[in-house]
């Protein structure tokens, strides 16, 4: 159902595991972790690296989690319109440093339930007025769904190279420029375990048969 709803929106689907025989069923295009063991950077980084020769017009790449059974379009409608809206200043922007930093930004939602990072108070902008980059309030992000530029390859495997390669504190390290964007009402839905997954399914079930 998750990748039908991203090709009726003209996007590209591909799985980034360690072990594509288990997405073999699903009949998706898999790209094999180059660095098995070292955690979403390194998933961020194949990512990133796959798309970069297919980069033109649009130089970010949508990356979700493993465990999302939905992305409701109108959240991927806030993230892009966000990003459409920074790009449209770029003219407006007066240095160097100002006109690179729209194509090198991160989107986020403040976090997948539309509440405020663990442990600060967000400061999101409305999806109709420009994103503004922020430092993490807390100690934590939520890295997915997010939009990540091309750009940004280069710092993943510097980060990768190094001894701390943890998405999380790169993301608030300050070497990013995070956009975080308000979320639309409701909730992402995920399911890390097989019983979250079965309740989920009886869920959409039900809602069926409501209708």
């Amino acid at each position: 159902r998750l990748t039908d709803d991203l090709h009726r929106v003209g996007c590209s689907v591909s799985v980034v595991t360690s072990r594509p025989e288990a997405y073999r069923q699903l009949g998706l295009r898999t790209l094999v972790d180059r660095r098995p063991g070292l955690g979403p950077l390194a998933g961020l980084e194949r990512a990133l690296e796959d798309a970069e020769p297919r980069a033109w017009p649009v130089p970010w790449v949508l990356v979700l989690a493993c465990d999302t059974l939905e992305l409701p379009s109108r959240w991927l409608g806030v993230l892009c319109h966000a990003l459409w809206q920074q790009l449209r200043r770029e003219p407006k922007c007066r240095s160097q440093l100002e006109r690179r930093a729209p194509r090198e930004s991160v989107y986020l939602f403040a976090n997948a339930s539309g509440e405020s990072p663990v442990g600060g108070t967000p400061r999101p902008t409305d999806a109709g007025s420009p994103p503004r980059a922020v430092k993490p309030a807390g100690p934590r992000w939520n890295p997915f769904p997010g939009l990540y530029p091309i750009a940004l390859l280069r710092t993943v495997r510097d980060a990768l190279a190094g001894e701390d390669r943890s998405l999380q504190r790169l993301l608030g390290g300050g070497r990013l420029r995070v956009e975080q964007v308000r979320s639309p009402v409701g909730a992402i839905a995920t399911a890390n375990t097989r019983d979250q997954l079965d309740r989920w399914l009886e869920a959409r079930r039900r809602s069926v048969d409501l209708r």
